[in-house]
Protein backbone atom coordinates (compact mmCIF):
# COMPACT_ATOMS: atom_id res chain seq x y z
CA UNK A 1 0.00 0.00 0.00
CA UNK A 2 3.12 2.16 0.97
CA UNK A 3 5.09 1.70 -2.30
CA UNK A 4 1.79 2.14 -3.96
CA UNK A 5 0.73 5.68 -2.68
CA UNK A 6 4.41 6.81 -3.17
CA UNK A 7 4.52 5.90 -6.84
CA UNK A 8 1.50 7.45 -7.24
CA UNK A 9 2.77 10.63 -5.77
CA UNK A 10 5.65 11.10 -7.27
CA UNK A 11 4.53 10.33 -10.85
CA UNK A 12 1.47 13.00 -9.80
CA UNK A 13 3.23 15.95 -7.97
CA UNK A 14 6.94 15.60 -10.03
CA UNK A 15 5.40 16.62 -13.45
CA UNK A 16 3.08 19.25 -11.40
CA UNK A 17 6.47 20.93 -10.14
CA UNK A 18 8.12 21.88 -13.57
CA UNK A 19 4.96 23.54 -14.78
CA UNK A 20 4.97 25.68 -11.38
CA UNK A 21 9.08 26.52 -12.51
CA UNK A 22 10.10 30.24 -13.79
CA UNK A 23 12.69 31.14 -15.69
CA UNK A 24 13.95 34.58 -14.38
CA UNK A 25 17.20 36.63 -16.35
CA UNK A 26 18.91 39.24 -14.91
CA UNK A 27 21.88 41.49 -15.39
CA UNK A 28 23.53 44.31 -14.86
CA UNK A 29 23.97 46.58 -17.70
CA UNK A 30 27.22 48.82 -17.94
CA UNK A 31 29.16 51.44 -20.51
CA UNK A 32 32.66 50.50 -21.57
CA UNK A 33 34.30 52.38 -18.69
CA UNK A 34 32.76 49.91 -16.17
CA UNK A 35 29.54 52.77 -15.08
CA UNK A 36 26.07 51.83 -14.50
CA UNK A 37 24.06 52.51 -18.14
CA UNK A 38 20.55 54.30 -16.12
CA UNK A 39 17.46 53.82 -17.51
CA UNK A 40 18.42 51.77 -20.60
CA UNK A 41 15.17 50.32 -22.57
CA UNK A 42 15.87 46.17 -22.68
CA UNK A 43 13.96 43.79 -25.46
CA UNK A 44 14.10 40.29 -24.78
CA UNK A 45 14.51 39.60 -28.70
CA UNK A 46 11.57 37.51 -29.72
CA UNK A 47 9.38 37.30 -26.92
CA UNK A 48 7.54 40.94 -26.81
CA UNK A 49 8.94 41.82 -23.41
CA UNK A 50 10.57 44.91 -22.85
CA UNK A 51 11.80 46.25 -19.24
CA UNK A 52 13.99 48.87 -18.25
CA UNK A 53 17.40 48.76 -16.08
CA UNK A 54 17.61 51.55 -12.81
CA UNK A 55 19.70 53.45 -11.77
CA UNK A 56 22.22 51.02 -11.07
CA UNK A 57 21.92 49.47 -14.35
CA UNK A 58 20.18 46.31 -12.90
CA UNK A 59 17.49 44.30 -14.68
CA UNK A 60 15.41 41.30 -14.76
CA UNK A 61 12.91 39.17 -17.04
CA UNK A 62 10.59 36.70 -15.01
CA UNK A 63 8.44 33.99 -17.46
Amino acid sequence: MIKKLSLISLFTLLPASFYFAQTTVYAYLKDANGNPVESAEIDLKGSGNEVKADKIGYFQFVD
